[in-house]
């Protein structure tokens, strides 16, 4: 999918905008933020918990950033996080949607698979890359060695951005792992990566189908975490890795706008 059809146009393709909620996964798990999920992406993962998200059609809306900021201003209660996912929010233009968000004093989360990495990602406060291992039928679509050089890049630049501008924000890395190969997978990718502030395995969650009830979910992802776990602490190579679940399917099974 060519990034050009995306970038090329003036309004953004939006999928859904709610919160306050929680954030489920990563350094930021727990806290108190809006989600904006943007449509489109250039990945297929075989268990994608977002499918919803995954193609841009003539039925989806499209969105103005003053529009969206509209949405934005009228979401309700408070946060002092917004969380931009997808789809893949790196197939867009978002500056100036990013310098808008934090003239609001909202601290900017963003969540992409490392696939593109546009220069706008060095304006986001917290910067979640998520690269998808061989469950997901899409890690052929990396080139290892080039995934390597590009994060460890792009987490030393952040880093000298950090040092010369007195900020703290922060790059991390998780990848869900469903089995041994992923496990296998990401370790290796995870032990060239020289410079992440954080790295985490994520809870791969077998039933993400809209028809799986909450109690199926959760009973999957806790089994999934012990198993998880249980390798982890049992792997010397590894010292560094920190081991979450989904919080929100956890709290809320598979349903959106939470």
């Amino acid at each position: 999918m060519s990034r050009d059809i995306f970038t090329n146009k003036k309004t953004l393709p939006m999928a859904e905008i709610f919160g306050p909620t929680t954030q489920g996964e990563g350094n930021r798990v727990g806290e108190k933020v809006y989600f904006i999920r943007f449509s489109g992406c250039d990945f297929r993962c075989a268990w994608c918990d977002s499918e919803y998200t995954h193609r841009v059609t003539p039925n989806t809306k499209y969105y103005t950033v003053p529009q969206l900021l509209d949405l934005v201003d009228a979401l309700p209660g408070k946060a002092d996080g917004i969380v931009i996912t997808g789809g893949n929010p790196a197939l867009y233009d978002l500056e100036a949607f990013i310098h808008e968000l934090h003239d609001r004093d909202l601290k900017v989360h963003i969540e992409t698979q490392g696939s593109i990495f546009p220069s706008w990602l060095r304006l986001v406060d917290y910067v979640v890359f998520s690269p998808k291992p061989p469950s997901s039928k899409m890690s052929e679509k990396y080139d290892k060695s080039n995934l390597v050089y590009e994060l460890n890049k792009f987490s030393r630049d952040r880093a000298d951005d950090n040092r010369e501008n007195g900020t703290s924000k922060t790059v991390i890395v998780k990848t869900p792992i469903f089995d041994d190969i992923d496990y296998e997978w990401t370790k290796d990718l995870f032990k060239k990566l020289t410079h992440m502030d954080r790295k985490y395995f994520s809870v791969g969650n077998a039933n993400s189908s809209p028809d799986d009830d909450k109690e199926t979910v959760v009973q999957g992802i806790l089994k999934a975490y012990g198993w998880l776990q249980d390798k982890v602490l049992a792997d010397d190579d590894l010292l560094d890795i920190s081991v979450l679940p989904q919080l929100h399917a956890l709290l809320w099974g598979t349903m959106t706008g939470v």
